[in-house]
């Protein structure tokens, strides 16, 4: 993370950023006015270029990319070479240094092999750049050929040099038809064959030649680039991804774990307060080797203001007793109590719990490990939020040979989350005196006995913190994770029967749909509220087309309007379209005023009779009856503000599962692109129901009464981010915003990020509404989950969404 040097500079690069923001606007403004000064005009923009010097002064480097043709240009310099560190724990670094050394050594020779490709790469991008500008004159076209320079002592390079010939070459052929015939000659099928050929070749490195990486890399990330940029061109999408990204997470807790145990190191030693933290640890039969390392990850806390509390909950064998003596005689703060008969983990736990004489209490399972400076990050986090009374953490699992892999990074508190599955899991430090209120755990939910816990903990709690740092390693047992097992089935219905109990003592009512241990909540629907589902277009009447047959046959719930909002439609195909809509529940509108996406949504809204408000894309299509159902259940939440959709590209990849402030710079949307499958990604699975601090407005429910109280969308906003900022009002006032992923619907937006850019004045307003969250990080994602991707992958830089944002706007133009 940032020294403070560096986050004092960025915080006054902030503050510098919204004072020309407020300048831009009074500039916009006077532009607008009926009688524009020249002098008033002149003197606001002399004072945004300077600011805007003296920003980029503050925040030094190149302009952060956003679309596929500025990260093209990043990379199209391929004579930049780095080796990435060594994860290796012994000769990591020397590996590292020597692979260093060889990347320069030989430089020179590299440089003259592949400088015919950097030419190259440099044609492309005067081209892609000249394809996507809104005139056409005559340009450059791609004549630099491929890199064929191949003689002694470059044959070991000669067959990824014909890989990426062949990519070279298939990016003229594209390039030079787009040039002579434009994009409307190419048809969606074979634009979707040339693309897929394209991205076949986009890595030339395949089984041993992958040892060179460090050379091609920027090469890798040119090529996807452009493939992304001619995606956008032919109005196409790349193949969708057929597995989720690799991780070397090994490398990961090699680079980016050592300065938080040294930081967890030095805050300890300046606590004023040491708590007792009680560790209650309930053992049964557990293998030996197991609780050795279960007991010695707490001798080497750190922190040492603790005790172990374990109870042998009536093991066949005397093992487990013998290794708990031999370490209680060794260590006084080692508490332990030997049961009879074997009554279950809830009372075994429960029995630990009379042993804990701390303030706090950690809960730790019998084969699991907890990270070195955990104790020491949960009584830094104690001392700095005195109120909050349950503190989790991030964790990861052991594998059968004890190295660690899978971790899970978690957003903070989520309780529409934590009533999808239990995330919060490890590691959980409770103040003692609310477990004593709540009654500590309960007989009869074994298996899910912590998810029950945690669940009546959370409606007493008085703050729910979280320490976004893995210090929980849970051991992975093959048979409690088997899906047919008898403790997996009998871990859901327990489950199930907490949830159930948790709501009725909240007065809610769901229908509880089991997945294993995770949970759909079906809301019901109050009363018959009529939905107004808006929908502005532009002609496109293939899209309509689609659009209002599927939600007329499609859509369960019956009581809709549709109001169908033109802006400045001109064809007659679409004229022709409309008048097929004969059904009453389709009012086709008129709003021909320069597009401002806030001021036509807000104009239909006043003409719209339903209660509840629904903004559509026109690009949608509808897959199942339900989808509908599930926006209103949640969307008449009280304590809900808006509602989004899962969206997915047609073939089936994700494109909408909520969205993160600061990702790319202002906000993105994490699972973007990735596979719809339920697999142990490191931010959790795009499956989940769960909380995020915004939605899109492709698809987002409201209900009306609310949207008029917090005065509807922004209309300064022009084309984007009025729908991140309109979520963040309402989480100001105390409200959820909740991702609905059961609500699925196909979405036929562009797949790769567009060429076009949003106006500068969408950005600096996206600033001012979005930088608490650019300065602290998105509450709901994850501050080691990386910025630069959607992929959610660990982040391996230091950048924050503030400073990205910065580097953004410093570039603009005025």
């Amino acid at each position: 993370m940032p020294g403070r040097s560096d986050t004092n500079a960025i915080s006054a690069a902030g503050d510098l950023a919204e004072a020309i923001a407020y300048l831009y606007q009074d500039l916009q403004q006077e532009k607008k006015s009926k009688h524009v000064r020249l002098k008033t005009v002149q003197a606001l923009e002399e004072k945004i270029r300077k600011g805007k010097e003296e920003l980029r002064r503050l925040v030094p480097g190149p302009p952060q990319p956003r679309m596929p043709l500025e990260y093209a240009r990043r990379s199209a310099e391929i004579f930049e070479w780095d080796v990435e560190a060594s994860h290796r724990p012994y000769l990591g670094r020397s590996i590292t240094a020597a692979k260093r050394t060889v990347i320069r050594a030989l430089k020179p020779f590299h440089v003259e092999i592949l400088r015919k490709q950097r030419d190259f790469n440099f044609a492309v991008l005067k081209l892609l750049t000249e394809l996507s500008a809104p005139s056409r004159e005559a340009g450059l076209r791609p004549k630099v050929q491929p890199s064929d320079r191949v003689g002694f002592g470059t044959l070991w390079l000669k067959p990824v040099l014909a890989r990426q010939a062949r990519w070279n070459r298939k990016v003229t052929e594209i390039l030079s038809e787009l040039r002579q015939t434009g994009a409307a000659s190419i048809s969606k099928e074979r634009a979707k064959q040339e693309i897929a050929e394209l991205s076949a070749l986009v890595d030339p490195l395949t089984g041993p030649w992958r040892a060179f990486r460090e050379l091609f890399r920027r090469q890798v990330q040119f090529n996807s680039q452009v493939m992304l940029a001619l995606c956008d061109i032919l109005e196409s999408r790349p193949p969708p991804e057929t597995t989720f990204p690799e991780i070397d997470y090994p490398a990961w807790c090699l680079t980016m774990e050592r300065p938080q145990i040294q930081q967890a190191g030095r805050t300890q030693r300046l606590l004023k307060d040491r708590p007792l933290i009680s560790i209650v640890l309930p053992a049964y039969q557990t293998p030996r080797r197991f609780l050795i390392q279960s007991i010695e990850s707490v001798l080497d806390q750190s922190y040492s203001h603790w005790e172990l509390c374990v109870v042998d909950d009536g093991s066949g064998s005397d093992e487990v007793a013998q290794v708990i003596t031999s370490y209680a005689k060794r260590e006084p703060r080692i508490r332990f109590l030997r049961q009879a008969t074997n009554r279950g983990i809830a009372l075994a736990t429960q029995a630990a719990l009379t042993l804990a004489t701390g303030e706090w209490v950690a809960f730790l399972d019998h084969d699991d490990t907890l990270a070195p400076h955990a104790l020491a990050e949960i009584a830094g986090a104690i001392a700095s939020s005195p109120t909050v009374e349950l503190w989790y953490s991030d964790e990861d699992r052991l594998n059968e040979k004890g190295q660690r892999c899978l971790p899970f990074f978690k957003p903070d508190w989520s309780p529409d989350l934590l009533r999808t599955c239990n995330y919060i899991c490890h590691l959980v430090t409770v103040k003692h005196s609310l477990l004593k209120r709540a009654g500590g755990l309960r007989e009869g939910f074994d298996g899910s006995q912590d998810y029950e816990m945690l669940l009546r903990l959370s409606e007493g709690a008085s703050g729910i913190g979280h320490v976004p740092k893995i210090l929980y390693h849970w051991r992975i047992n093959p048979a409690s994770f088997s899906k047919g097992s008898t403790g997996f089935q009998r871990a859901s219905e327990a489950g199930g029967r907490a949830l159930s109990a948790h709501l009725q003592r909240m007065g809610e009512a769901a229908k509880i749909e089991s997945e294993g241990t995770e949970y759909h909540l079906r809301y019901p629907i109050k009363g018959k509220p009529l939905v107004s589902i808006i929908v502005p277009f532009r002609d496109k009447p293939e899209l309509l087309k689609v659009l209002i047959p599927s939600l007329l046959a499609k859509t369960d719930y019956r009581h809709f309007e549709i109001l169908l909002v033109s802006n400045n439609s001109t064809r007659p195909e679409t004229e022709a379209l409309l008048k097929t809509f004969t059904d009453p529940r389709v009012r086709q509108l008129t709003w021909n005023h320069p597009f401002n996406y806030p001021a036509v949504n807000n104009w239909a809204v006043k003409q719209a009779k339903g209660s509840l408000l629904l903004f559509l894309n026109n690009d949608i299509e509808v897959l199942d009856g339900s989808w509908l159902g599930e926006l209103m259940g949640q969307a008449q939440r009280r304590e809900v503000g808006a509602v989004g959709a899962k969206l997915l590209f047609p073939d089936g990849t994700i494109q909408h599962a909520g969205a993160v402030v600061g990702l790319g710079g202002f906000a993105g949307h994490p699972f973007w692109r990735l596979p719809d499958a339920h697999q142990g990604l490191p931010f959790g699975s795009p499956h989940w129901t769960r909380n995020y601090s915004a939605v899109t407005s492709a698809c987002m429910m409201i209900r009306k009464k609310l949207f008029a109280a917090i005065g509807g969308y922004d209309e300064r906003f022009q084309v984007c981010g009025s729908d991140i900022e309109l979520c963040l009002r309402l989480v100001k006032q105390g409200l959820r915003i909740v991702y609905a992923s059961h609500c699925q619907l196909i979405h036929h937006e562009s797949a790769s990020r567009r060429l076009e850019i949003a106006p500068s004045s969408d950005d600096w307003l996206s600033f001012l509404a979005y930088r608490k969250w650019l300065e602290a990080g998105d509450p709901h994602y994850n501050l080691n989950l990386t910025l630069n991707t959607t992929d959610c992958s660990p982040r391996t830089d230091s950048m924050t969404g503030l400073e990205k944002s910065l580097r953004i706007l410093a570039h603009h133009h005025i």
